[in-house]
């Protein structure tokens, strides 16, 4: 639980005019463009390597990967082809639900692990920001920052001095 009120967002100082904004935005951590690289856990799984490939395909053509996004890539593309291969036993073990001798008619176990990874991914995804749409909205935040940084930086150093 939080102390007091939530810090107001670097963008937002920026826009209103605030110093304290500019200086923020020249100290906050940024990562390094680039590829990232998979993280090692998954150098011997070709389906999560191959999942791999198509994130990095797919959001490093928008030009906002970093180097520091390996290891959610990693993790999602390990998920989802967990989900794979999970989706994969479901029809070798007798479909979406299963006559148990005991309980009777039931639910794979396989299909129940391959909604749960699946939902892990999407969480991940969701956690780390990783479709295409909340990638396309950091190179926005990114352009308009920059911008914002750029005109409040120019208000602040063409000011005439009397």
């Amino acid at each position: 639980m939080s102390r007091g009120p939530q810090r107001t967002p670097t963008k937002i100082l920026i826009d209103s005019g605030s110093r304290k904004g500019l200086a923020r935005s020249l100290t906050e951590v940024q990562g390094t463009d680039g590829v990232p690289a998979p993280w090692p856990f998954i150098q011997d799984n070709t389906e999560a390597l191959e999942m791999y490939a198509i994130l990095l395909r797919d959001i490093g053509a928008l030009g906002v990967l970093k180097t520091q996004d390996g290891l959610a890539l990693s993790i999602c593309a390990e998920a989802i082809a967990k989900g794979n291969q999970c989706e994969r036993m479901i029809p070798e073990t007798g479909g979406d639900c299963i006559d148990h001798p005991q309980k009777g008619l039931i639910v794979n176990p396989w299909s129940r692990r391959a909604r749960d990874a699946r939902a892990d991914a999407v969480k991940i995804i969701q956690a780390y920001g990783l479709t295409a749409s909340a990638r396309v909205g950091l190179t926005t935040q990114a352009v308009a920052a920059v911008s914002g940084a750029a005109k409040l930086a120019a208000r602040f150093t063409n000011v005439k001095k009397t």
